[in-house]
């Protein structure tokens, strides 16, 4: 593998892959699949420029790939006894895995690595660094005391490290990291501002601990200055904000401009929201949502979608009527589905609403009664919504899955449970998590055997429209009849014969 005419391919990629051609886009998954295979050979040679190129893939959107990759080199350098090359790679194959992809694998190692080097004086530099991802981990989940907690302990760590020992081991400057996770603390504050609303001493706190960073390193500089506008912009400083952004104009690092748009949307609207104009708010947080994906930077990802669900929910709440009034409803399902579809076309605007749509004629066939088919009808519609929180490259990658993909696709259910009680729906919440589960106890997250109808019914929807539909490029669609008869075989063994002879009832209508 010549690594530099790979890294002069990527350079060559000056686009999303969210806008390739099919065929740019298979092209890029063989090179990756065979630069992934190739970093396992044990016997290959130092991978010279690795992090070059997997900066570059993570920034086209393959984080999790940029992650193994460098997990392998991590592994290669630990079987030549050089830890402090092999630590440098796990700093990164941690950054991308846990930060970029979520990935459950990564984040175990992270926490086995901070275990590992705690216990040594000579590798402070990559607690420090462990321990700033940590924070930031617990910072997009919203466990924001543990996050303040690890970016302190981080903080304390890296006085005593000198300039030039932390710069050898991270390749990185201390006086701009010691900026990042300072930066970090603030964001935390400006998203408590964000939900509670102006705090005078919270927001002059978030003034002092940011840093006036030099402009010789782009990323921290745009960081602490996006957070410095946003909080302009919310204490009623919007000219002075404006001058941050005709500041950051001179940026052209696509990823990068593409963050500096998101926060500006954001921005939008909020002020929007504060005049009372609730659509105009709602489109601006949907294009700042849509824009951070394509960022690949998923503490921005996280933030917009916070920012579209605590908005979308304080104008529902706002008149105080019922989410199940046909107006809000609507209103409600039909921007989660922009969301959704925004992340995932075929999860958002088809499969949703086919699962949704057989789920409830199923639902009518069995005489259940009003209640159940509210719950039924809503928990069907978002049994996917967990996948806003996979990344897109992951669900639309060419090639079979990876047991790493397998492992990050099955968080989706747990993550649709979270992210549907933060929504009000938690009468329905149970459908989205046990989705994936099986009577015969073979399914996922749990493994768990008793399945209410309304759960068996939203599965069998859920595999017959998956297998039946075109859609994933790593999957052929299966004929009607191929599936009724595999789905005959699941009686009384992954679903009950009950929902299966009701099915099978409805498809023949």
């Amino acid at each position: 593998m010549d690594i530099n005419r790979f890294n002069n391919y990527l350079f060559s990629i000056d686009k999303s892959l969210r806008i390739m051609s099919d065929e740019e886009f298979l092209t890029f998954n063989k090179k990756l699949y065979s630069l992934i295979r190739f970093s396992k050979e044990k016997k290959r040679k130092e991978l010279d420029g690795i992090f070059d190129a997997t900066l570059k893939i993570k920034d086209l959107g393959a984080s999790l790939e940029a992650a193994e990759i460098l997990y392998n080199d991590y592994i290669y350098f630990l079987e030549k006894n050089d830890r402090i090359k092999a630590y440098k790679r796990a700093c990164y194959a941690i950054s991308h895995g846990v930060l970029r992809a979520g990935s459950p694998f990564f984040i175990d190692f992270m926490y086995r690595m901070i275990k590992e080097v705690e216990k040594h004086c000579k590798y402070k530099s990559f607690l420090a660094f462990f321990l700033n991802i940590e924070g930031i981990y617990n910072h997009i989940h919203f466990k924001y005391k543990k996050a303040r907690s690890s970016y302190n302990k981080a903080l304390e760590i890296i006085k005593d490290i000198s300039s030039e020992q932390f710069y050898r081991d991270t390749g990185y400057k201390k006086t701009l990291y010691i900026s990042l996770i300072k930066n970090n603390i603030s964001d935390i504050d400006l998203q408590i501002l964000y939900r509670n609303g102006y705090d005078k001493n919270l927001a002059n706190e978030i003034q002092n601990n940011i840093q006036d960073v030099p402009k010789e390193d782009e990323y921290f500089y745009i960081i602490t200055h996006l957070t410095l506008a946003e909080l302009l912009a919310f204490t009623e400083q919007k000219y002075k904000a404006d001058k941050i952004f005709a500041d950051l104009n001179r940026i052209k690092k696509p990823v990068h401009r593409k963050w500096i748009e998101s926060v500006k949307k954001r921005i939008i609207a909020n002020s929007y929201y504060l005049n009372g104009q609730y659509e105009k708010a709602l489109d601006y947080a949907m294009e700042n949502f849509s824009i951070s994906i394509k960022t690949n930077l998923i503490i921005e990802e996280k933030i917009s979608l916070n920012f579209y669900f605590n908005l979308l929910i304080k104008i529902m709440n706002r008149d105080s009527k019922s989410l199940f009034s046909y107006k809000n409803q609507k209103m409600f399902t039909d921007n989660i589905l922009r969301v959704l579809t925004d992340k995932d076309w075929y999860t958002g605007r088809d499969h949703s609403r086919e699962v949704q749509n057989l789920s409830v004629k199923i639902g009518e066939y069995m005489n259940l009664p009003s209640n159940k088919m509210a719950i039924l009808s809503l928990g069907s519609l978002f049994h996917d919504i967990g996948k806003l929180n996979i990344g897109w490259f992951t669900l639309n990658k060419v090639f079979p899955l990876s047991e790493l993909d397998w492992e990050l696709i099955r968080t989706h259910c747990a993550e649709g449970e979270k992210l549907i009680n933060r929504l009000g729906l938690d009468s329905c919440s149970y459908i989205v998590r046990d989705h994936h589960e099986r009577l015969d106890g073979s399914g996922y997250p749990n493994g768990i055997i008793n399945l209410d109808r309304l759960t068996q019914i939203t599965v069998l929807a859920d595999i017959f429209e998956a297998s039946t539909t075109p859609n994933r490029k790593y999957r052929k669609a299966k004929s009607k009849e191929t599936a009724i008869k595999e789905i005959k075989s699941f009686s009384n063994v992954l679903i009950c014969k009950e929902v299966i002879d009701t099915f099978l009832h409805v498809i023949e209508i």
